[in-house]
């Protein structure tokens, strides 16, 4: 009788210990599966952020103030005082920010990442392109940010222009330039020397 109980135990003891394998290698199994979907989310979330960040414009200037539009029309007069009646402020005030903020956008934008084609999409295009990015967003719409055109030696081009401080410390409003092709600084006195055909500004808030 003994022996017939420790068979039917030994037996018993067996089959438990081949459904505790068979339950230990479908929790190992399943553990694996939710660590790949615990991974998979991470990386959804993170392409998502991406793609936010892609699509959102950067958190909007905390350092900025108040510039009037006389004022904006006087900066860009002196350097274009020959042609100072193709300047076109049509708003009374505009909000100014350091030009390390305007770039923080142009920074973002990319605009400059297409492709030239002649007649097609070229400079003007460009520079409408990235004037009117900063329009199409409430929080940076007010920034005195524009497009222009002026006549080198080799014919017409159009880029961008900007009003604003040079620093937060240093908070005199400077005339800045942009080529929205490259998103690279242009050179104020190179600019100066140039022919104004037109520098229309309108995008303040009231």
């Amino acid at each position: 009788m003994a022996q017939k109980n420790y068979q039917t135990a030994k037996t018993l003891l067996a089959e438990v210990t081949e459904r505790l394998e068979v339950t230990n290698k479908t929790l190992s199994k399943v553990t694996l599966q939710l660590q790949e979907a615990v991974t998979e989310n991470d990386s959804l979330i993170a392409e998502t952020k991406s793609l936010r960040e892609q699509l959102l414009p950067p958190p909007a200037p905390t350092v900025k103030g108040t510039i009037s539009g006389d004022a904006v029309r006087t900066i860009y007069a002196k350097l274009f005082s020959k042609q100072a009646s193709k300047i076109f402020i049509s708003d009374r005030k505009f909000d100014i920010t350091t030009i390390a903020e305007i770039r923080r956008f142009v920074k973002w934008s990319v605009i400059d990442e297409i492709k030239y084609v002649a007649e097609k999409f070229d400079c003007d295009d460009f520079a409408m392109a990235l004037a009117g990015q900063f329009s199409m967003y409430p929080e940076w719409s007010a920034y005195p940010v524009t497009f222009m055109w002026a006549s080198f030696i080799i014919g017409g081009h159009a880029f961008n222009t900007v009003i604003a401080w040079p620093s937060e410390e240093d908070r005199t409003p400077t005339a800045y330039f942009i080529e929205p092709q490259t998103d690279a600084p242009m050179n104020p006195a190179l600019i100066k020397s140039l022919n104004l055909t037109v520098l229309p500004m309108s995008k303040a808030k009231d």
